[in-house]
């Protein structure tokens, strides 16, 4: 009798909650009978999928199929609709409803064979072999401890406590790939936070800065590590070569890589340029990215003093590599140099074009001056 109603049915579900015992529940299903005929296949998805929707089906369960014409249904209705259902559902038993919903749950129950559904293993995190290891956990750096130096890293990170923005600090790691912890303090009101903790505790000397540098670095929230290196950047010659690459090589990152690179690393080389040159040369050679990205960029705010030579050697030591932070470090030194020596920059990228990739190569000309003819 249904097929023959050209209007939508009603079907009723009275189900088990687990919180407030049984509840009845009603979704509308849209029925449009084919040729005068409605499927028996088409009926039961219908109504599977309802169950399937209510979900928290238990043990025992009723289902009524009723026409949405009449507002009040009567039994020789339902009747005909149970028994509709019952012909199209044979095998659907109490038992087996029961069996699928409480594995669907993952919970035992009666009815159940007995074993548990086994939890499918966890994703593992993928990382690049140079820029990702693990998420930062904290290192200690074999570095001599000051007492000022630790007192001031202890306080600030007090400090950085008290300001915590947990939604801002989830937006930063996930920019990071959940590399670093955050305190989700912005950079600006960090470095006003620095500033106040720094005038309340005793000056700093030079074993002290890199004290506290080394002692950030065993903490995992990303804003002790940058407000110690800023520190750091203000007094360069602090440190030497050997300090400066086991901080490029800790927690290692852009931000705090690209900071020690250009502001600390090249001012100690640039005290003694022989030398220094000679290990920004071994430095293009190590397997770790960060410490080639360094010696690439550590001229960066060299300009008329810019060692030419080293440079070029610099960007043809890694434009071959397909790394993003190496292809984008070696656009990025050419196009500061273009700004004083543009000619040098065209010859070098000309000469070079099929090699550099395409980040690079727009990166080194973006400055440059048009061609003369």
């Amino acid at each position: 009798k249904l097929s023959r109603q050209r209007a939508s049915t009603i079907v009723a579900l009275r189900a088990p909650c687990p919180r407030h015992g049984y509840r009845r529940f009603s979704s509308s299903l849209c029925l449009k009978p084919k040729r005068g005929k409605l499927r028996a296949s088409a009926f039961l998805v219908s109504v599977l999928s309802v169950l399937v929707l209510h979900g928290s089906l238990t043990s025992s369960y009723a289902v009524s199929c009723i026409p949405r014409s009449s507002s009040i249904p009567s039994d020789d209705m339902r009747t005909r609709a149970s028994s509709s259902v019952g012909k199209l559902l044979p095998q659907v038993t109490r038992r087996q409803v029961s069996t699928s919903a409480t594995a669907k749950r993952g919970d035992s129950a009666e009815g159940s064979t007995g074993r548990k559904r086994q939890k499918a293993p966890a994703p593992k995190e993928k990382y690049d072999s140079e820029t990702f290891v693990a998420p930062y956990a904290g290192v200690k750096i074999e570095i001599p401890h000051t007492p000022t130096g630790v007192k001031f890293i202890a306080k600030l990170a007090a400090e950085f406590d008290k300001h915590r923005d947990t939604n801002a600090a989830k937006k930063q790691s996930m920019y990071t790939k959940d590399k670093f912890l955050y305190f989700g303090i912005k950079a600006p009101e960090m470095r006003k936070i620095t500033k106040d903790v720094l005038n309340e505790c005793p000056r700093l000397e030079d074993e002290d800065v890199a004290s506290a540098v080394a002692k950030a670095f065993e903490h995992r929230e990303r804003e002790l590590h940058l407000a110690a290196i800023d520190i750091l950047v203000k007094r360069p010659l602090s440190i030497d070569l050997p300090t400066a690459k086991i901080f490029i090589t800790t927690a290692s990152w852009w931000d705090s890589v690209d900071m020690l690179a250009i502001n600390v690393v090249g001012p100690i080389v640039r005290q003694n340029r022989e030398e220094g040159s000679a290990v920004m040369r071994t430095w293009l050679s190590h397997p770790h990215l960060w410490l080639r990205r360094a010696s690439v960029l550590h001229q960066l705010h060299y300009k008329e003093a810019t060692d030419l030579p080293l440079l070029l050697h610099s960007c043809k030591a890694v434009m071959m590599e397909k790394d993003f932070f190496s292809r984008k470090a070696v656009g990025w030194a050419l196009r500061h140099h273009s700004r004083t020596d543009p000619e040098s920059v065209r010859a070098f990228c000309a000469e070079h074009e099929e090699q550099l990739s395409t980040l690079s190569l727009k990166e080194a000309t973006r400055l440059l001056p048009p061609s003369k003819p």
